[in-house]
């Protein structure tokens, strides 16, 4: 802990890399700070030693098996690592257990996996799992040999023309499919070009770590985090995202042509002491020249206006995607060729075709990223038919004794209409069973101490399959404060928690996504409003748990345009105002269409509004519901733009309702 304090050095290869105190990134012995976070690398003569790893051996999510560390980022720490079932090897990256807490961050985590996962092309690393276990937020990627480009530059020196054209070309193809995801990676550096020696091709590229990617459907405000860092690497980050302005693909437009300068030259196109004179660089310095790549005059001559227009200043005047710069490409290489084969018709390397030859190998190699992620999927579908199996026999287990119950109360008295809380249940191992559906009766009553009310924990159980919606509901305690927690087993922080009604008033917590697995609901007077324990014995609450649609429900937290839902038209969506300062944000994809209407309906004590803005101008409209109505329209919302449209439903006077849902309407 004392070295982690400190910038330290850590041998690499026979050099000394510096290694981040604060992110634990390693950059070039010779950097200033941090190419992920900025923090300043003094020199210093500690040493860190690398002993045994905790986590060596440690089996992930019943299928995966840490073997060892690979190397780490700003992000998370990479291991290779085995599918015990099926013995493949894998990389295996681990959110950093610091960040791992912070809500942005997980999210973050999870917008890599859900980018990566769309993406098939050969020059984009493959993804093949991603989830929580343990405790650990995990992504699993195919496994690769061999170095990424900010090692070749640091070992090798300046790649040369052909060399750096055919890398380029290959980066090309895998943002162009990624742009055409509505995908911007916003990082691309050395450190996230891969090379790999494919057969007979020394340099096969493989475009590494989605984990700064920006998917344009769910709209996000200026790239800064919680702490106020710019997201990004200063040496290649273009004006617009240094401005805080909305990006797009021309943002990897500029970032490759600030690679490729860095391939050609040995060095980024813009050098200073500190980030913030890297990032002023990028504002005011015009491009500068590739006077010192050793270039002969040809080569000089037709790379310079590529390079340039790739770092405009403003993205207007850039390449419109990365086909057309790689087609552009193409035509210097194979004039190159051409001057140096002596023939019309040069031979280009097989990398810079249309890979159907390539493709067609992989597709008969048994270990191709291709085929290993079809062998997960298949077993992943054997485990949830098995998990349906089980859950099948669970389900007629059930129906038998509910039969049996049955057939006793036909010979008894009627079964009642609540199920009820026994106690005593103050802790999780005395925890009541509650299934989705059960309406529990139960009271906060005998206090555990003259400063603790009484506490009524309840286990519930997320059944095998995709996580699934939930909506829990405590209807009032007269008089009381009460307040609702649901933890996932195993863990001390609460996943989410309920405590804004004050007394005598209902909580809920509701939209919140929930993995299969066992989770606890707790029970309690809130007493951070002050006051004294209760004990409430003749008036009760009662508890339901519902388990919802996630298409026609909201899921929370949905309160910025970081964390909006994402919808599609036509739409209806129902959610819940549940506290004075609840924000709902819905985005929309651009539709085409020429406009649309948005109709929002509520309980008819509860004024609402609705707000509109387009995401690409910043403006906002905003309606809201008058005394007595309980019904907003808004017409006319354009949703034809590159950035689409968001709408937003917050409480028009401070009024909220945790028991009646709104419903929004787009069409």
């Amino acid at each position: 802990h004392l070295l982690r304090l400190l910038p330290v050095r850590v041998c690499y290869n026979g050099r000394s890399m510096a290694e981040c105190p604060r992110c634990g990134a390693q950059s070039a012995p010779e950097a200033n700070f941090c190419h992920v976070c900025g923090t300043s690398l003094e020199t210093s003569d500690a040493r860190v030693v690398h002993s045994g790893d905790p986590l060596a051996g440690r089996v992930i999510a019943d299928r995966y098996r840490i073997l060892s560390l690979v190397g780490r980022g700003g992000m998370g720490v990479v291991y290779r690592g085995e599918h015990v079932h099926m013995g493949k090897s894998v990389a295996i990256k681990l959110l950093h257990g610091e960040l791992a807490s912070r809500k942005d961050q997980v999210k973050r985590f999870k917008r890599e996996a859900q980018a990566i996962s769309q993406l098939s092309n050969i020059h984009t690393v493959t993804i093949f799992d991603y989830g929580r276990s343990q405790g650990l937020i995990y992504l699993v990627m195919e496994y690769l040999e061999g170095r990424d480009v900010g090692w070749v530059l640091r070992s090798e020196g300046k790649l040369g023309f052909l060399r750096t054209v055919m890398i380029a070309v290959q980066l090309c193809d895998s943002l162009a499919e990624a742009h055409d995801s509505g995908i911007v990676h916003r990082d691309l550096k050395p450190e996230n070009v891969f090379l790999i020696e494919k057969r007979d091709m020394k340099d096969f590229v493989k475009v590494l770590d989605f984990g700064l990617a920006k998917v344009r459907v769910g709209i996000e405000r200026p790239d800064e985090t919680a702490h106020g860092a710019i997201l990004g690497t200063p040496y290649y980050m273009p004006p617009e995202q240094i401005r805080g302005e909305q990006i797009d693909h021309r943002a990897d437009i500029y970032a490759l042509g600030g690679l490729t300068y860095c391939m050609l030259t040995g060095h980024p196109p813009y050098r200073a002491p500190t980030p913030l004179a890297v990032m002023a660089k990028h504002l005011t310095d015009p491009v500068p020249d590739l006077s010192d790549s050793g270039l002969s005059a040809e080569s000089l001559a037709s790379i310079t206006p590529v390079v340039q227009r790739c770092l405009a200043k403003e993205p207007a005047d850039r390449y419109d995607s990365a086909e057309e710069l790689k087609a552009e490409l193409l035509g210097i290489l194979e004039i190159q060729l051409a001057l140096e084969q002596g023939t019309s018709s040069p031979r280009l390397p097989p990398v810079t075709g249309e890979y159907t030859l390539e493709k067609s190998k992989d597709s008969a190699d048994s270990d191709s990223p291709a085929q290993i992620k079809e062998e997960f999927e298949r077993y992943a579908r054997r485990l949830r038919m098995r998990r349906m199996a089980a859950g099948l026999g669970a389900v007629l287990f059930v129906t038998a004794l509910a039969a049996a119950a049955a057939a006793l109360v036909l010979h008894g008295k009627r079964a009642p209409v609540h199920c009820r809380d026994a106690e005593p249940n103050d802790s999780p191992a005395t925890a009541v069973p509650i299934a989705p559906g059960d309406r529990v009766a139960g009271t906060l009553g005998k206090r555990l101490s003259a400063t603790e009310s009484d506490h009524d924990w309840f286990v519930l159980q997320i059944p095998p399959g995709e996580p699934a919606l939930a909506r829990i509901h405590l209807r009032r305690v007269p008089g009381v404060d009460t307040m609702l927690e649901l933890f996932r087993s195993g863990d001390k922080e609460a996943v989410a928690s309920a405590r804004a009604g004050g007394a005598g008033k209902d909580e809920a917590i509701s939209g919140v996504m929930l993995d299969p697995g066992l989770y606890y609901v707790l029970v309690r007077q809130d007493l951070a409003r002050g006051g004294r324990p209760v004990e409430s014995i003749s008036d009760g609450y009662e508890l339901t748990v519902t388990l919802q649609d996630p298409a026609g429900f909201e899921t929370e937290p949905n309160d910025t345009f970081q964390t909006a839902c994402n919808i599609s038209v036509p739409a209806v969506i129902e959610g819940f105002v549940q506290s004075p300062s609840d924000r709902d944000v819905y985005c929309v994809r651009p539709s085409g269409a020429a406009a649309l209407t948005a109709r929002l309906g509520g309980p008819h004590d509860l004024l609402l509004s609705l707000s509109a803005v387009d995401v690409a101008t910043g403006k906002w409209t905003t309606v809201a519901a008058s005394a007595g109505t309980s019904e907003i329209l808004m017409t006319d919302l354009a949703c034809d733009g590159t950035e689409g449209l968001c709408l937003q439903v917050a409480p028009a006077d401070g009024g909220y309702d945790v028991s009646t849902s709104y419903t929004l309407s787009l069409e």
